[in-house]
């Protein structure tokens, strides 16, 4: 049986938006995960449950965006929301399921 998201940190659907779209730009350049955190931090955007981002903290996220079956999110939900609301397409998240062979520290 798969996990299932936590209610504890649900957050406004403008954070995961605004999550979102900080993660596709930097993964689309190929920034490793300790990059991403830093990106979301120099926002001055905390996790869901009020923590700094750190790499492994991302890594975890694209993790449950990538295994969303087997890791059901509140981030995973809004980003199909976003994508059923035209949004954001689907070529535009493709950077977050490409598969990561480097940048994992």
């Amino acid at each position: 049986m798969p996990k299932s998201s936590h209610n504890n940190t649900r957050q406004a659907p403008e954070y995961y938006t605004e999550v979102l779209r900080i993660l596709i730009a930097t993964n689309a350049d190929a920034k490793t995960y300790p990059a991403m955190a830093e990106a979301l931090n120099a926002q001055n955007i905390k996790t869901p449950t009020g923590l700094i981002w750190s790499g492994e903290i991302v890594k975890q996220l694209m993790k449950k965006l990538r295994n969303y079956k087997l890791y059901p999110s509140f981030i995973h939900q809004h980003l199909m929301q976003l994508i059923f609301e035209e949004k954001l397409t689907l070529r535009e998240t493709l950077p977050l399921f490409k598969s990561r062979l480097h940048g994992t520290k």
